[in-house]
């Protein structure tokens, strides 16, 4: 049924499910990779750019890149908060301290942060995908709803909006409306996996 999608975004005593097969694994393995390349790409890239709204501390910048490409994120955590005392209305940093949050499993802080970057006027692209999760994640599916609606996106990032939005109707008991949502994230990103695979089950 389309309501054992949001098993895993689920808290407390709701356990995930065991996956069925060994490729089954594989390829959760697999997106889970794909999605951390993703988060130290773009977090990376963004900081470059970053660097003029936050002219007094180059260096927990340069640090907080170094720390990212390697894959440490608790080190890019630390020179990332340090980045924000100098620069607190700096959406961008604000936005990938919430990916960074998010990589390390602290999912409140990562959708304080990710509300952060949209309070200050952020981009969608950096701080939507992962206020998704993080409210994902914490179960708060109507909050979800209610906070981000579908629009006239990228159809890259809008094809991740209907996908939360789908994994957010499914865990309100309405799958009706996840099966339309993810359909839509296909029609919108044809080569987006995460939809396909959820439409799949």
């Amino acid at each position: 049924m389309l309501y054992d999608l949001i098993s895993r975004h689920q808290i407390g005593s709701i356990h995930k499910r065991r996956l069925r097969t060994k490729g089954e694994q594989m390829l959760n393995g697999e997106a889970r990779c794909h999605w951390r390349r993703m988060v130290v790409a773009g977090a990376f890239a963004a900081l470059a750019g970053s660097a003029a709204f936050a002219k007094d501390s180059p260096t927990s910048i340069k640090e907080a890149e170094q720390y990212l490409a390697q894959g440490n994120f608790k080190a890019a955590e630390i020179e990332l908060r340090n980045a924000i005392r100098e620069a607190p209305q700096d959406p961008v940093l604000r936005a990938r301290l919430a990916e960074v949050y998010l990589q390390l499993g602290d999912v409140l802080s990562a959708e304080r942060e990710a509300r952060a970057a949209r309070e200050r006027n952020g981009k969608e692209a950096d701080y939507l995908p992962v206020l998704a999760d993080a409210l994902l994640r914490q179960g708060k599916f109507a909050n979800l709803i209610d906070s981000v609606q579908p629009g006239n996106r990228d159809a890259v990032l809008e094809s991740k909006v209907r996908t939360a939005l789908a994994i957010a109707a499914s865990g309100l008991r309405d799958p009706a409306k996840a099966e339309t949502l993810l359909k839509e994230a296909i029609k919108l990103d044809s080569g987006a996996a995460r939809p396909k695979l959820l439409f799949a089950r």
